[in-house]
């Protein structure tokens, strides 16, 4: 939204999509930016990946936009290895590699630009 930090969208996009208020985003470890169509009009999205802890809970989505919630068809816990191997579509694209390296490695000393 306009005149958010990413901090503060990460925060109310957790809220909208899973119910959960998340009080700490966390560590920024990636960066990507991202251009699409979305309710008739392009969207340039500069998007921030956090790296935080929260509890267990369950997730429901809150608040989802009408278009939004045409994609939106299941929201569930994944495994790494569920993630490395499924057919699914993620974003950004290298997410099972990333996540491998970020479970592997820790998180990067600087954030680091993760492409499509």
């Amino acid at each position: 939204e306009y005149g958010e930090t990413h901090e503060d969208a990460a925060r109310r996009e957790i809220a909208e999509e899973t119910g959960f208020k998340l009080a700490d985003p966390g560590l920024w470890v990636w960066t990507r930016e991202h251009v699409f169509r979305f309710e008739g009009r392009f969207i340039r999205q500069l998007e921030r990946y956090f790296v935080t802890s929260v509890p267990t809970f369950e997730a429901r989505p809150v608040q989802l936009g009408a278009e939004e919630a045409n994609f939106f068809s299941e929201l569930r816990w994944w495994t790494l290895s569920e993630i490395g191997s499924s057919v699914e579509e993620f974003a950004p694209a290298a997410l099972p590699e990333l996540l491998s390296r970020l479970v592997q490695e820790g998180p990067p000393e600087h954030p680091i630009t993760v492409g499509v």
